[in-house]
């Protein structure tokens, strides 16, 4: 997943997702995967961007949402305004998708003015997708 070569990653990319809608022990490495997916896969090119997040969608799936969200939430702090928006994105998509019952939402309303006062305007677009999403709940 954290593979510096483009091909590698992605083939990368594709044996995880498998890896984690299969196994029984892929809820126990929830936290390391997520996180490389954060720093490695999310500001990248758009096919590996939505292998990732794809991958997130099936940890929250295998009932991993705590974990997931916690390890998004931790790229929004990252210095690159591509994968703090990205981050932003996966979490309005799994929310959109397994609702506030899965995932908590009260962190993120905490964080929330944080995202619109950010200065890249890409991250303050994509914190409007996640309050419109936080507010249909």
């Amino acid at each position: 997943v954290t593979d510096s070569n483009a091909l590698a990653q992605d083939k990368g990319l594709d044996a995880a997702l498998v890896f984690v809608e299969y196994a029984a022990v892929a809820a126990k490495i929830t936290n390391e995967v997520v996180e490389g997916v954060v720093l490695k896969c999310l500001g990248q090119k758009a096919k590996i961007k939505e292998k990732g997040s794809a991958i997130c969608l099936m940890f929250v799936e295998i009932e991993q949402a705590a974990g997931v969200q916690e390890e998004l939430m931790k790229g929004f702090d990252n210095k690159q305004p591509k994968i703090v928006a990205a981050c932003v994105e996966t979490l309005a998509s799994c929310i959109r998708a397994f609702g506030p019952k899965v995932m908590n939402l009260k962190p993120l309303m905490k964080v929330l003015p944080k995202l619109f006062e950010h200065s890249d305007k890409n991250v303050r677009e994509q914190a409007k997708g996640l309050a419109t999403e936080l507010y249909r709940w």
